[in-house]
């Protein structure tokens, strides 16, 4: 079923941020389930409420649509519960109605995840659902219209949101010739090119038990999650038949490009090259990331905001895909004022990178990947969701005792180190949409001031 919100670019990337950062270790014990067929989940067990939630992950995602049908993963995530096996799409969601059963899927760009979460009671039926979603989904044609027709109105309107034609296309600027810079939920024409054929080799292809992840929390033993795993996952295909992504830099030269639209402000994506998750560097950029734009007292919030009055919001976060690790940041500010806003943003790229952290910065920034996390995650979905995504990210399930140890070991010499390598002013590139002063419709300056 199509989910209709859509979560940002920004948001996700700090989402995946604070994954890597911070978690309430103390409180779980997480076992490592396999199955008799060898399938694992991570698994923490709750008895104290008669609720179980599953996630899991595929590797496969956006990036793997043809070319010339993008958008083939996300309607494929919002059509796999629309009826399975015997079930036509309306039995198939009243089976989960009438038991209470959330499932549902989503495809980001390098991953394709599903989610359930049931009473114990109707946990039999959850898991029957689930199986019979990857294993016989129907696709109907008149469901996969419906759904179809939902996704074309989404993308109708996000090509009228300002900010949402900015973000795509500074990625379409960095990434010209890959995967990241297409449109996650594709184009008009893409969409209605997809059938249901394209929609079952896409699910044989791309849903398979390499890189399963899953994570599992609630009222559920060890024994009997083994025997859930098999049921629900041992007769998927073994490995993935999609053709490979590779890997790609982004094209951040330091450029800005204007594009004209007639809006009283400028929204104003920017950002370049990254550092991954997996790099021994990761965490102190993380705390650095928040130093610069973490919250209120970020230097980019007390600069652009606080200070001038510039605009009301600005925020910047690293962005780890699997095969691009970016730094991407947005604002919005009058068209007067987008270029003393670009030339602030690149001041505290400068700054950073010059002069690194305070002391006192350093200590606020551990203080708060370290502590506040937790508190975003209490209830069994978002655990569940949080181990599948650890061990997607090829994370131990000790991670969660060792966060705190893996955050606090950087020095200000470290983060200084970490800050030149990160903080590319030089390479910070730029899309403005709108009419803004002093900056040229298709100007591609390597300043605003040029």
């Amino acid at each position: 079923m199509l989910i209709a919100c859509r979560t940002t670019i920004l948001r996700t990337a700090l989402v995946v941020g604070l994954l890597l950062t911070a978690w309430p270790g103390h409180a779980f014990d997480i076992q490592k389930v396999t199955s008799p067929s060898g399938i694992t989940a991570w698994l923490i067990e709750d008895h104290s409420n008669p609720v179980i939630a599953m996630e899991m992950i595929f590797d496969a995602g956006a990036a793997n649509d043809p070319t010339d049908k993008e958008g083939l993963a996300n309607l494929l995530a919002s059509t796999l519960d629309e009826g399975a096996g015997e079930l036509s799409s309306t039995d198939f969601q009243s089976a989960l109605s009438e038991k209470s059963i959330s499932l549902y899927f989503r495809a980001g760009t390098d991953r394709f995840r599903g989610i359930v979460s049931t009473l114990t009671a109707n946990s039999d039926t959850a898991f029957e659902m689930l199986r019979l979603a990857l294993h016989q989904p129907r696709f109907e044609a008149a469901a996969v219209d419906r759904i179809r027709a939902q996704i074309m109105a989404k993308i109708r309107s996000d090509t009228q949101q300002p900010q949402s034609r900015a973000w795509r296309l500074w990625l379409q600027e960095l990434f010209p010739s890959h995967p990241y810079g297409r449109p996650r939920d594709g184009t008009l024409e893409s969409v209605a090119r997809i059938d249901s054929d394209d929609l079952r080799r896409f699910a044989k292809a791309g849903l398979s038990r390499q890189g399963l992840s899953i994570g599992v929390v609630g009222d559920i033993s060890a024994e009997r999650l083994a025997r859930v795993l098999d049921q629900v996952f041992a007769d998927l295909p073994a490995q993935s038949s999609l053709p490979p992504v590779a890997d790609q830099q982004p094209i951040s030269d330091g450029q800005i490009r204007v594009i004209d639209q007639d809006i009283p402000q400028s929204v104003i994506v920017f950002g370049h090259a990254g550092i991954a998750w997996g790099d021994p560097d990761y965490f102190g950029a993380a705390l650095l990331m928040q130093i610069v734009s973490g919250g209120f007292q970020s230097r980019l919030v007390q600069e652009v905001r606080v200070k001038r009055g510039l605009a009301y919001g600005i925020s910047a976060s690293l962005f780890p895909r699997d095969h691009s690790a970016m730094v991407i940041g947005s604002t919005a500010t009058r068209n007067a004022k987008a270029r003393e806003t670009v030339e602030i943003i690149r001041a505290q790229w400068r700054k950073m990178a010059e002069q690194g952290p305070t002391a006192s910065e350093i200590t606020d920034a551990k203080s708060y990947l370290i502590g506040a996390f937790p508190l975003r995650f209490t209830d069994s979905p978002a655990i569940a969701r949080s181990l599948a995504g650890f061990q997607h990210l090829g994370l131990g399930p000790d991670y969660p005792n060792q966060r705190a140890a893996m955050i606090n070991r950087f020095t200000a010499d470290d983060l200084k180190r970490i800050a030149r390598r990160l903080f590319q002013e030089e390479n910070l590139t730029f899309t403005i949409l709108g009419r803004p002063q002093d900056i040229p419709a298709g100007s591609r300056a390597k300043s605003a001031t040029q």
